[in-house]
């Protein structure tokens, strides 16, 4: 994963790059790790809005308020909880509107 995030960085693909991220986040979070996913995550979140991409924003914005919540930073999970919120309901996502509202 390393080197496809190098790659994809030094090419200037956004949402190649955020992809990566979001996997590192990921591993961070299994490894109880939260401030390094949470990291990971506002990286990969900066880059999916760069290009627009809103369902990504989102599903990572709920990764992102979930390593807050296990770091007991309410106030960056309802942040994160909020503004994915905003995103599922627009896009009208029943399951990620839910762990939206988990973040909370």
């Amino acid at each position: 994963m390393t080197e496809s995030l190098t790659q994809a960085r030094e090419n200037g693909a956004r949402w190649v790059t955020a992809q990566p991220l979001e996997g590192w986040g990921i591993l961070s979070v299994w490894r109880d790790d939260y401030s390094r996913a949470r990291q990971f995550f506002e990286e990969s979140i900066q880059l999916f809005r760069e290009v627009g991409d809103q369902r990504a924003t989102g599903g990572r914005l709920i990764w992102l308020g979930a390593a807050a919540l296990e770091q007991d930073d309410r106030a960056a999970a309802r942040l994160a909880g909020s503004s994915g919120l905003t995103i599922h309901q627009e896009l009208r996502s029943r399951v990620r509107i839910g762990l939206s509202l988990d973040c909370l």
